[in-house]
C-alpha cells in the first residue's frame, strides 16, 4: 500500500514532469524502500492513479493539462504492468474505463475546452484496456443482468396470468367496476410494452455477448502469439546467460592476469625507485669532491655493482646535465660548474624608427616572496598591455638565492626546486617578452651546478636569455656606438646619495672596463641594475629595482627614437612607481653628447 506521504510525493512528480517524460527509475526513487521490492507495485501505481484522476475530475478541481499529465503516467503504469507479465484486476480495469466517460462529463460541466491530445491518450488507453481483460466481467455482468430482466418477465408475467384470470372472471369483474376494468387493462397494456421493452434490451445484450465473445476469440489468438514470442526470448535469453558465463570466467582470468601484472609492476617500481636513491646518492657523494670508481662503489656500501655502474653514472651525468653542467669522465668522477655566459648580444628590431620597452631589476625571487613581487610583476605586466609594449628587460639578480652552510648538494638541489618553482609560477602575458641578464645573485648558482638563467629560458618561450653581467642590445643588426645601448649587473652598491662627480663616473667606469669586452664608448648609454638605487648621469642611467629600492620600487620606461641613418635621436626616460597600478612620473629627455 501506498502511504499519503508517497501519493502526495508520486502527484507533484507528475504534476512537474514534462510530458511523456515520465522514468520508472525516478518513480521507484520516490517510493520506500518496501514498496520499491514490491512485485506487484505498478498495479498498485495504476490503480492509484486511475481513481485519483476519477476523483479529481468529478470534484472539478483540475486543468486539462493536469489531466494530460496524469493520463500519460496511467498510460506508462499500464506499460510496466506488460512488462511486468501482471494481470490488471477488475476494479482497477473498471476505473480506467470509467475516465473516458469522467472527462467528457467535466468538459461539459465544466464549459471546458477538450484537448486533442487528452482525446488521443484516451482513445489510446481504451485501445489498450478497453476491449482485453475486461472481457470475461462483462460477459458476466450481462447474463446477470438477462437473468434479473428475466425474473422480472417472469413476475410480470404472473401479474398477466393474474389479470387474466381476472378477466376471464369477467361477470365477478363486471359486477365491480368499469374505472377498475380500464385501470387493469391500462396496467396489462403497459406490461407488454415493458416485457416488449425487455426483451429488445435482451436481445441487444446477446448481440453484446456475440460480439464480445468474438472479440475474446481474437484476444486468445494474441495472446497465443504472444507466448510463442516470449518462448523465443526465454531461449535467447538463455543463450546470453551462457555467453555471461564465459565471459566472466574471461574476466576471472582477465582480473588474475592483472593482478599478476600489477605485482610484477610494484616489483619494478620498487627498483626504480631504489635506483633512483642510488643516483642520488651518486650525485651527493661528487658534490663532495672528486672520486674515482672504485672510492664511489665503495661509499655506496654495496648498492652498486660493477657491471651496473656504467649505466647508473650515465643516468646521473642526464640528470645534472642543467645548461653547462655535466659529471667529468673517467679516471675520476667530479661535479664540472657551468661556465659563465656573459657579454651577449642581444638585437631588437626596429621598424618603426621607435622602439618602446620596460627597465625594472633585482627581483630576488624566492619560494617565500614570490606572490608579493608577482603583484608587482602583474602590475607591469598590465601597464605594458595599456600602452602597446611587448618587452620588459630584467637587468639582474631575477633570482634570490640564499646559500647558507647547507653542503653543495642540498644548495644544488634547494636550487633547482626554486627554480622549478618559478618556471611554472611566473606570470605571462599574450605577446610579452621578458628579457633577463643574470646578476651576481644568479651567478651564484654556477657555483653550485646548475645555470638558473639557462634553465629558466629554456623552459619558458616568453623569457629571453640575455646571459651574465654585461649585455650589448643592438637595433636591425648595426653595430654602431650611436646606435647600441648596453646592459650591465653590478655586483656592489655606490655612494648614497648620488654624487654628481668624477669619482661615482670615474668609479663605474674602472668596474666596466674590468669586467665588459664592450668599450665604454661602444653605446648610447649604459644601463645599469643592481645598485637598489635609481638616478641618471653622463651617459650612465641606473635602473630601480624592483621592490628593494633606495629610492622607490618600480622600474623605468624607454622610448628610443631613431634618425633616418638608425642612429639614435633621443631617449625619453619615464620614471614608473608600481603600487597597486603603476604610476608615471614624468618624462625626461637624454640625448648623447658626443
Amino acid at each position: 500500500m501506498l502511504t499519503q506521504l508517497e501519493k502526495n510525493k508520486l502527484v507533484s512528480y507528475i504534476k512537474k514532469t514534462p510530458d511523456r517524460n515520465i522514468y520508472v527509475d525516478e518513480v521507484r526513487n520516490i517510493l520506500s524502500e518496501k514498496n520499491r521490492n514490491n512485485k506487484n507495485i505498478s498495479l498498485v501505481l495504476l490503480s492509484f492513479f486511475s481513481e485519483y484522476t476519477i476523483k479529481k475530475m468529478n470534484e472539478g478541481d483540475v486543468t486539462v493539462n493536469t489531466i494530460s499529465r496524469l493520463l500519460t503516467a496511467i498510460i506508462t503504469f499500464i506499460y510496466w504492468t506488460r512488462n511486468d507479465n501482471l494481470d490488471i484486476d477488475n476494479n482497477t480495469l473498471y476505473s480506467i474505463r470509467s475516465i473516458n466517460r469522467v472527462y467528457k462529463e467535466y468538459i461539459s460541466r465544466n464549459s471546458k475546452e477538450s484537448s486533442d491530445d487528452v482525446e488521443a491518450m484516451l482513445e489510446l488507453i481504451e485501445k489498450e484496456v478497453g476491449k482485453e481483460e475486461i472481457t470475461d466481467i462483462a460477459i458476466r455482468e450481462l447474463l446477470f443482468k438477462i437473468e434479473e430482466l428475466n425474473s422480472e418477465i417472469e413476475s410480470n408475467r404472473s401479474i398477466i396470468l393474474d389479470l387474466e384470470n381476472a378477466i376471464r372472471d369477467k361477470d365477478k369483474v363486471i359486477n365491480g367496476s368499469n374505472r377498475k376494468y380500464k385501470r387493469l387493462e391500462e396496467e396489462l397494456n403497459g406490461k407488454r410494452k415493458e416485457i416488449e421493452r425487455l426483451n429488445a434490451l435482451v436481445q441487444e445484450y446477446l448481440c453484446d455477448i456475440t460480439r464480445l465473445t468474438n472479440e475474446n476469440k481474437g484476444l486468445n489468438s494474441f495472446i497465443t502469439t504472444l507466448n510463442s514470442e516470449i518462448s523465443g526470448v526465454q531461449n535467447k535469453n538463455k543463450d546470453l546467460l551462457n555467453e555471461i558465463k564465459e565471459l566472466t570466467k574471461s574476466v576471472s582470468d582477465l582480473k588474475k592476469r592483472i593482478s599478476d601484472l600489477e605485482r610484477e609492476i610494484e616489483v619494478i617500481r620498487n627498483n626504480i625507485d631504489l635506483e633512483e636513491d642510488i643516483i642520488e646518492d651518486i650525485i651527493r657523494l661528487l658534490f663532495t669532491g672528486d672520486m674515482t670508481k672504485d672510492e664511489l662503489i665503495t661509499s655506496l656500501k654495496d648498492k652498486v655493482t660493477y657491471d651496473s655502474f656504467n649505466r647508473l653514472i650515465n643516468k646521473a651525468r642526464n640528470r645534472v646535465n642543467i645548461g653547462n653542467t655535466s659529471i667529468s669522465i673517467n679516471p675520476r668522477y667530479s661535479i664540472i660548474a657551468p661556465a659563465v655566459a656573459s657579454n651577449r648580444v642581444f638585437d631588437i628590431n626596429n621598424s618603426n624608427l621607435t622602439v618602446d620597452l620596460v627597465l625594472t631589476s633585482d627581483y630576488h625571487l624566492t619560494l617565500n616572496n614570490a606572490d608579493r613581487n608577482y603583484d608587482l610583476i602583474e602590475s607591469l605586466y598590465d601597464y605594458c598591455e595599456d600602452n602597446n609594449i611587448n618587452l620588459i628587460i630584467n637587468l639582474g639578480d631575477f633570482f634570490g638565492f640564499k646559500y647558507e652552510d647547507l653542503g653543495k648538494y642540498e644548495l644544488y638541489r634547494q636550487g633547482k626546486e626554486l627554480v622549478n618553482g618559478i618556471i611554472e609560477t611566473f606570470p605571462s602575458r599574450e605577446g610579452i617578452y621578458h628579457g633577463v641578464l643574470g646578476g651576481n645573485h644568479d651567478e651564484d648558482s654556477l657555483k653550485y651546478g646548475y645555470d638558473s638563467i639557462g634553465m629558466l629560458t629554456k623552459d619558458r618561450e616568453d623569457i629571453i636569455n640575455l646571459g651574465y653581467t654585461h649585455a650589448l642590445v643592438t637595433f636591425d643588426g648595426i653595430r654602431n656606438p650611436l646606435s647600441n645601448i648596453l646592459l650591465h649587473h653590478i655586483d656592489r652598491r655606490i655612494k648614497d646619495p648620488i654624487e654628481y662627480d668624477t669619482y661615482n663616473e670615474a668609479d663605474y667606469r674602472r668596474y666596466l672596463d674590468i669586467y665588459n669586452r664592450f668599450s665604454n664608448r661602444d653605446a648610447y648609454i649604459h644601463l645599469l641594475g643592481g645598485a637598489h638605487i635609481s638616478g641618471l648621469f653622463s651617459n650612465f642611467l641606473l635602473v630601480p629595482s624592483l621592490s628593494c629600492d633606495r629610492r622607490f620600487n618600480g622600474a623605468m620606461r624607454l622610448r628610443i627614437y631613431f634618425n633616418l641613418d638608425s642612429t639614435i635621436s633621443n631617449i625619453v626616460i619615464v620614471p614608473l612607481v608600481l603600487g597597486d597600478r603603476v604610476k608615471e612620473v614624468m618624462d625626461i629627455s637624454y640625448s648623447k653628447t658626443r
